[in-house]
């Protein structure tokens, strides 16, 4: 929102440009009477030079050169940003190969819990086929 003081700032240069550019009569001195738009004036108009070189509407901001210092200065960032950088992409890419190797183990510990518990429920089985088997030794037996 940095266009209304600029518009206002240019409102009151140029209002303060035309004000000191109409001429001021004396409250006492009589009315001359208006100069017709064809008659020559008696005062040589002079151009305006607003707009020109001399005197810009707008006003180029231009940054001073840069000194040995600053521009080394920016050289070390620079430098030491690129570093930081790259050090941030290793430890990305380091994170996502730790990440790849533990899904590969928990898929491997899942897969062989399934194998366990398979087991187990194949080793139920049979203990239950034997208790069983067992049950009918003693009915038969009695």
């Amino acid at each position: 929102m940095r266009v209304a003081p600029a518009i206002c700032v240019v409102v009151m240069l140029l209002g303060t440009q035309l004000h000191a550019a109409t001429p001021s009569k004396p409250s006492g001195s009589p009315k001359a009477p208006p100069q017709c738009c064809g008659a020559a004036s008696s005062q040589p108009s002079t151009p305006d030079l607003r707009g020109t070189a001399k005197q810009p509407l707008v006003v180029n901001a231009t940054l001073p050169p840069k000194s040995e210092d600053e521009i080394k200065n920016e050289k070390d960032d620079r430098a030491a940003r690129y570093k930081m950088d790259v050090w941030t992409i290793r430890i990305g890419a380091t994170t996502l190969v730790v990440l790849v190797l533990q899904m590969a183990a928990f898929m491997l510990q899942a897969h062989r819990l399934k194998q366990s518990v398979d087991e187990m429920q194949a080793a139920t089985l049979a203990t239950q086929q034997a208790a069983r088997a067992e049950q009918q030794t003693v009915e038969t037996m009695n």
